[in-house]
């Protein structure tokens, strides 16, 4: 006879371990796109979407890996991104995304455990990684529609940096809430991500220019 007392197996759900089925994949991403958009509009409930399991987190790598080929792909096949490139460039821009979130994640697990949140760090991955998702929904369509000449460069200069802002707003807003600090503190690690990024940008730069 089994023993009633026994503990049933803890799986991970969004946002917390509890005792319920087991999602299947297409619900799992159904879940983290309602997450992507609640983010988008700045909802609070956005941070329950993502799970916290080790398997759920390397999966969402998958995301920012997509993301990064369609980048390589429009730059690689398009001529109007291909202007004033060498072949490495592309190349070396999708190194240097890589190495970004590389040094970043790494930088987060570090200050994560300092204040506390560490508990929280996986499910931070986990929706930093979706977050590639609304980012590439505003800003790759701006660099396809520069590419293609419908707009002037300048025109969509503008567009592209009142995006990054957007973008990066989403990030503060999404590490505040999944790393349960305030606000302030979310708009730090989302100004250190924008170091990062801007200092490897600068080393691919020198690179090119050897």
């Amino acid at each position: 006879m089994k023993d009633s007392s026994a503990p049933s197996p803890r799986i991970l759900s969004a946002g917390k371990d509890t005792d319920i089925p087991l999602e299947s994949a297409s619900a799992q991403i159904r879940r983290s796109l309602l997450g992507c958009l609640e983010i988008a509009l700045f909802m609070p409930v956005a941070a329950r979407r993502f799970g916290k399991s080790r398997a759920e987190m390397t999966r969402s790598f998958f995301i920012p890996a997509i993301v990064l080929s369609l980048f390589l792909m429009m730059f690689g096949f398009h001529p109007g991104m291909r202007e004033g490139a060498n072949a490495q460039t592309p190349l070396l821009y999708v190194i240097q995304g890589w190495a970004s979130i590389g040094l970043f994640l790494w930088a987060v697990s570090f200050f994560s455990r300092e204040i506390g949140r560490g508990e929280h760090f996986r499910q931070f991955v986990t929706a930093y990684n979706w977050l590639f998702v609304p980012a590439a929904v505003v800003l790759l369509p701006a660099l396809w529609m520069g590419a293609e000449g419908y707009r002037s460069p300048e025109e969509i200069q503008v567009f592209i940096t009142a995006m990054m802002f957007y973008t990066y707003a989403m990030m503060a807003f999404m590490t505040a809430a999944v790393l349960r600090v305030p606000l302030e503190l979310g708009v730090f690690i989302t100004v250190l991500s924008m170091g990062i990024d801007n200092g490897l940008v600068g080393v691919v730069g020198w690179i090119q220019d050897l």
